[in-house]
């Protein structure tokens, strides 16, 4: 789970949203292997949106995530949406 990292930020809203953003840093590879790594994510966190709760998200992304399984990556997801959202 070093490879990855979660911080969250509970919204108070009328419309209750789920906002992701990523940061991927140049030294996880060039701009293909990290736009590749952010389509990836998002095809997770699709898949989770109705188990998150309403807030902003900031996936930070440590190492490159190419090689990573699909269902490695939703796992890890998981495990860490969990605990930054745990008070």
């Amino acid at each position: 789970m070093r490879c990855l990292g979660v911080r969250y930020i509970p919204l108070r809203e009328e419309h209750p949203v789920v906002m992701v953003s990523f940061s991927i840093p140049r030294k996880v590879g060039g701009a293909v292997v990290r736009n590749r790594i952010r389509r990836r994510l998002r095809s997770v966190l699709r898949e989770m949106a109705g188990q998150m709760l309403p807030g902003a998200y900031l996936v930070t992304v440590r190492e490159n995530l190419n090689t990573a399984k699909y269902c490695n990556l939703v796992e890890i997801m998981n495990t860490i949406i969990k605990k930054a959202t745990t008070p």
